[in-house]
């Protein structure tokens, strides 16, 4: 669809496929309420709600200027080496939500926003190329507090410094791997407890 108001809703265990790019204009949504999304690139102005788990597979990148909101008990996997824009939002709701970035590059121009002490980000690696997410990743991490879950994979995480709101990450001999900026300082060292961790001012 491309620039008209509408809901479409993808239900559990239903895939849609799209040839081509897909648009999502302010006047519409699509509810992820389970199934399979693969369009090649996705540009996204509207508000979505992900009411059960799903997956968005975008073979080029996705867009994202609007917000997509994860319900309790949901996870929405993402699936596309590219994920930018400008004042996206993802949120990771209350009640154990979750998600999953597989993704070579997340833009500045993204926020992470966590609801309550019970969420999950995980930050995978890129399908096609094997890049880790961590080492492309500029977006930022809202709200995150003691109790919530950031998990890494593609990296041995050795060791992790705190400098303000960034959370640095090193590899063995302290190579570094790549760094993660926070809301706050207070988000920053709560993450950083689940990594051996030095702290700075």
């Amino acid at each position: 669809g491309s620039g008209g108001a509408g809901t479409l809703i993808l239900g559990a265990g239903s895939t849609l496929r799209v040839a081509g790019g897909l648009t999502e204009s302010a006047l519409g949504q699509i509810v992820f309420a389970g199934g399979v999304i693969d369009p090649s690139s996705t540009v996204n102005d509207a508000t979505n709600p992900v009411m059960a788990s799903s997956v968005f597979d975008a073979g080029a990148q996705i867009t994202n200027n609007g917000t997509y909101s994860i319900d309790s008990g949901a996870t929405l996997t993402i699936n596309a080496p590219v994920i930018n824009g400008t004042g996206g939002i993802f949120n990771i709701g209350s009640g154990a939500a979750g998600l999953i970035m597989n993704a070579a590059s997340v833009g500045a121009g993204q926020t992470i926003a966590f609801t309550d002490a019970s969420g999950m980000l995980t930050l995978g690696t890129d399908a096609a190329t094997g890049t880790p997410a961590l080492a492309g990743f500029a977006g930022t991490i809202a709200a995150f507090q003691a109790g919530d879950q950031l998990t890494i994979h593609g990296e041995s995480i050795a060791s992790a410094g705190v400098n303000g709101s960034v959370l640095n990450l090193f590899g063995a001999g302290g190579k570094p791997l790549g760094q993660l900026t926070f809301s706050s300082n207070a988000g920053a060292v709560a993450a950083s407890s689940q990594f051996s961790v030095a702290c700075f001012a």
